[in-house]
């Protein structure tokens, strides 16, 4: 990944609006491919990242032992790959139903 063209995509939209929320849904909205990860889209890396600080937090809450941050970077990275080479509904559907 390329990044220094997000620092300076970031940097772009900090002059818009200082909201991380409208950072993330401009990323989202832009797309694009993360180059270190096989090329998985650039928006399914930020929102399973979202959701896993989200399950790391509830697991805090709950008293529970959370992984440090390089191994859950790791695991973001590993769910991201796996749904994007995973086959899709309709190719399976497809296969399924073809005979």
């Amino acid at each position: 990944m390329d990044f220094s063209w997000n620092v300076d995509k970031i940097e772009k939209l900090l002059l818009v609006d200082r909201s991380g929320s409208v950072m993330i849904q401009e990323i989202i909205r832009q797309g694009g491919l993360a180059t270190d990860f096989n090329n998985v889209g650039l928006s399914e890396l930020l929102i399973t990242g979202c959701w896993y600080i989200w399950w790391q937090r509830r697991r805090v809450v709950h008293g529970e032992e959370i992984q440090i941050a390089p191994r859950a970077a790791m695991s973001i990275a590993a769910i991201t790959t796996n749904y994007y080479l995973a086959p899709k509904a309709s190719t399976y559907n497809k296969l399924l139903f073809s005979s």
